[in-house]
């Protein structure tokens, strides 16, 4: 089951899937970024589109794509 909680700008995902710890954060510079299930995969739209400015946790990265939580991925193009 994952938590989803906004405050102003920013965004936290909490998946019970991910073990518990600290993740480096990027903004989305984008001014919509969508989220996906996959790399290139499809979107999320209950997730998405994430709005400019809000902060991501990184769990991972993989070539031009970082993952925010499980099964959830954004184009790391367009966060810093």
């Amino acid at each position: 089951e994952m938590q989803r909680s906004l405050v102003g700008s920013e965004m936290c995902i909490r998946d019970r899937d991910i073990p518990n710890k600290y993740y480096d954060t990027k903004n989305v510079t984008a001014d919509l970024l969508n989220v996906r299930n996959n790399p290139n995969g499809q979107i999320l739209k209950k997730l998405s589109p994430l709005p400019k400015g809000t902060t991501i946790a990184i769990v991972s990265e993989k070539g031009n794509w970082t993952k925010i939580s499980e099964n959830r991925w954004i184009s790391s193009k367009f966060i810093n």
